[in-house]
């Protein structure tokens, strides 16, 4: 048995797509960048074709990639992509963000041919995009651009709290879209996974749909997605610590109960903030996380020693945690857990 995998369930990422895209009521761009969070970019692709329209990258290897296993449907990098990458961005017929006037600039003179693009307006999340309309029309006739769409991001769509934020930066949006239809004839897209689902009146010509792919509930109402991989790792050694001696690192005096080591830490993705929080699944027990997380390993407590070498399952489908759980008691995003997972071997 392998010392850490993930279990991967590509059929829920499609449910999870079905669903989303249904409340949506528009067409599905699935976001599989950095690596498919992590996923794999090429299998959760492959899991979303027939549903999704198109696919959002976060690099130009990664649209490659997803060209040479067949997919046909638009591919938009969402990001910086260096210059000298142009020739590939056109070769493979790429539609790359532009965000920037410096940008635009550059990327016009090194490009060798026409090049699709999509546009970012910046409507108030002051990260990437264009931030007037003065600045972005010299280049939407540019004759090395093909302008394919305009798109902005929204900073907090998933917070109740961020409800004025958000319709601000709609507002924003929609003011400019509106001028440029007047002479050109383009796309829009503005929501990801969240306000797709919390704000269905906003306009667009489809969604991007990122972490409620992969089971996280971003809706103000959830929509029942469901798990879509385990974390697992093997039980190594069981052994009855008795009650205040010394656990892991520190000083941590443990309870008298059955312990058990997991070849699982840190160093794997399992976030430190979770000992004394977390529980984990072995069999048809649960064995709480007890004393610090070490780099690749980690300790837990419960009723029973399990037989040797006994798979744990640490938290997502069929085990004791959800990702949205463990993300909330480690005070980590459910994003940040999935990439610090992606070095871990997935198993269909």
């Amino acid at each position: 048995m392998n010392r850490i995998w993930i279990e991967l369930y590509p059929k829920n990422i499609r449910e999870n797509g079905k669903k989303i895209k249904k409340a949506s009521g528009k067409d599905l761009y699935a976001v599989v960048k950095n690596n498919g969070y992590g996923l794999g970019c090429q299998r959760v692709a492959q899991a979303l074709r027939g549903i999704a329209k198109g696919f959002c990258v976060g690099s130009v290897e990664e649209g490659i990639s997803l060209r040479e296993m067949g997919i046909s449907e638009e591919i938009i990098i969402l990001g910086y992509s260096p210059f000298e990458d142009e020739g590939k961005i056109r070769e493979y017929n790429l539609t790359q963000s532009i965000f920037s006037p410096d940008y635009a600039r550059v990327m016009g003179e090194k490009c060798g041919g026409k090049m699709r693009t999509a546009f970012a307006f910046n409507s108030g999340m002051n990260r990437l995009g264009f931030d007037s309309l003065s600045s972005l029309l010299p280049y939407l006739s540019h004759p090395k651009f093909s302008f394919e769409s305009l798109f902005t991001h929204f900073a907090s769509g998933d917070l109740k709290k961020g409800r004025k934020l958000t319709l601000d930066q709609y507002r924003r949006f929609q003011e400019i879209v509106e001028i440029l239809k007047r002479d050109f004839s383009f796309k829009t897209h503005c929501q990801n996974t969240a306000t797709a689902l919390n704000y269905p009146q906003f306009k667009g010509d489809f969604i991007r749909a990122g972490i409620g792919l992969f089971g996280v509930e971003t809706s103000f109402v959830p929509l029942g997605l469901e798990e879509v991989f385990s974390l697992c790792a093997t039980a190594v050694l069981g052994r009855v610590v008795n009650r205040g001696e010394y656990l892991s690192y520190g000083v941590y005096r443990a309870k008298a109960k059955p312990t058990v080591i997991i070849s699982c830490g840190y160093g794997d993705g399992f976030p430190p903030l979770l000992q004394d929080k977390c529980k984990v699944k072995i069999g048809d027990y649960i064995y709480k996380v007890r004393g610090k997380v070490c780099m690749n390993m980690l300790c837990a407590q419960g009723k029973t020693l399990p037989p040797p070498f006994e798979k744990a399952v640490l938290f997502g489908k069929n085990g004791y945690c959800s990702l949205q759980e463990v993300a909330r008691l480690s005070h980590l995003s459910p994003y940040q857990i999935l990439c610090g997972l992606s070095s871990v071997e997935k198993v269909i």
